[in-house]
């Protein structure tokens, strides 16, 4: 997807990357279960309007993003070394994102489950905490 501002090349920073990362992972967990419901998209879209660290430019980039992501989901396999040098604390919040992510519809599925399962251990967290949490 390329996306023009005014006719001006947008150029990807660490913000911008994180968030579509996140929003990469959270395709996979929405995925999970077979399909993305209108919860979990309702909730990607009012998410990146929620991320007050990023620009409107970068709103919007996002946005465009989204939707590519809503027809082309990515594949786990192609993300995952891309968050082992998360520092700690953004590891933590992105799995709790993702944990919303799943609950948005109010239920998570076993397909869910496993895959976060997945995502728990290429973050590096505890597996364990990911059950609790779940409860």
């Amino acid at each position: 997807v390329l996306f023009l501002d005014d006719g001006l090349w947008v150029r990807s920073n660490p913000r911008y990357t994180s968030a579509a990362l996140t929003l990469q992972l959270a395709i996979v967990v929405s995925m999970a279960d077979g399909e993305i419901g209108e919860a979990e998209r309702d909730l990607l879209i009012q998410q990146v309007e929620n991320w007050l660290h990023l620009e409107p430019t970068e709103k919007s980039r996002l946005h465009a993003h989204l939707r590519w992501l809503l027809v082309e989901p990515p594949d786990f396999k192609n993300i995952k070394k891309q968050v082992e040098n998360f520092p700690l604390s953004a590891r933590e919040v992105l799995a709790d994102f993702l944990m919303l992510i799943a609950h948005a519809d109010n239920k998570i599925s076993p397909n869910e489950v496993k895959i976060l399962e997945k995502i728990y251990k290429a973050l590096n967290l505890e597996v364990q905490s990911l059950y609790g949490k779940l409860h």
